[in-house]
């Protein structure tokens, strides 16, 4: 499209959190941990609320820019952070053991298997087990920068999003 003249943007969100489905997506995780997840990895990514990316898309939409890509992250932070952070405020509990790559790597073969046998949708890929053990700093400069954009604090979308899934236990 850009070729033919369309004005393009193009925006990259790091893991989204926002209210509302907590069966799928990156929300899967209030809903486990609040379970119990007993491991963390020492991998780490970036993470943005939905209201920003929202916003972001909004305001780039309305500019006159075209033909850029933007990242939206608002923090980096290891999955032992985010996974404490949400068992707090889920009232779960924290992961306790490390998975090392040699058992990630094992249990995407393993969850390979009983997918196999049973005929169940997998839940943890040989892609996943390089994530979870892959420390990736994302930067956000350019959208900051850019859109002078501050981003809300990773915690504080966490409780919004965890307020709301509490909400919604006590009605099931």
């Amino acid at each position: 499209g850009h070729q033919e003249g369309l004005k393009v943007i193009i925006i990259n969100p790091g893991v989204i959190f926002g209210t509302g489905f907590f069966k799928e997506g990156s929300n899967v995780f209030f809903s486990k941990i609040k379970s119990g997840v007993l491991f963390y990895t020492n991998g780490s990514t970036g993470y943005v609320c939905v209201t920003d990316v929202v916003k972001i898309l909004i305001t780039l939409m309305n500019s006159e820019l075209s033909g850029e890509r933007f990242i939206a992250i608002a923090e980096n932070r290891t999955y032992k952070s985010i996974f404490d952070t949400i068992a707090h405020f889920v009232n779960g509990k924290k992961p306790l053991y490390l998975a090392n790559p040699f058992l990630t790597n094992l249990y995407w073969r393993f969850d390979w298997l009983i997918s196999l046998l049973l005929h169940k949708k997998r839940s943890f890929s040989k892609y996943n087990s390089i994530s979870a053990n892959s420390t990736d700093f994302i930067s956000n400069k350019k959208v900051v920068e850019t859109l002078n954009y501050n981003f809300e604090s990773i915690d504080g979308c966490i409780a919004t999003v965890a307020t709301n899934f509490n909400q919604l236990q006590k009605t099931l």
